[in-house]
């Protein structure tokens, strides 16, 4: 009897680990989103910008805001760990964030 229940409980292990194992699962699900983040401005795909990180063009005085990926990718800036990561709050606080910026 004992050793039907252990045989029974490994076998119903092995069956549930294969079930899991043909399912993907997502590594980074409970990372921080950009778009969740003041600093995230949104444009066309693929090419949301970061207005935390730039380059002023000492010429026309127009900021060149870099890729949020990139930011995302280097951890010289935000990195995966989105170390200066800050939530939005309220959108017409953002919208004055982004134009002050621009």
């Amino acid at each position: 009897m004992r050793y039907s229940i252990i045989s029974n409980l490994y076998i119903l292990t092995i069956f549930i680990q294969n079930i899991l194992a043909i399912f993907p699962t997502i590594k980074n699900y409970n990372a921080v989103l950009c778009k969740n983040c003041i600093y995230f401005k949104k444009e066309s795909y693929g090419s949301d910008k970061c207005i935390k990180f730039g380059e002023l063009d000492v010429v026309s005085g127009k900021i060149e805001y870099d890729s949020a990926y990139i930011c995302r990718l280097d951890s010289k800036r935000c990195g995966m760990e989105a170390k200066y990561f800050q939530k939005r709050n309220n959108e017409t606080k953002i919208e004055n964030t982004i134009k002050q910026y621009e």
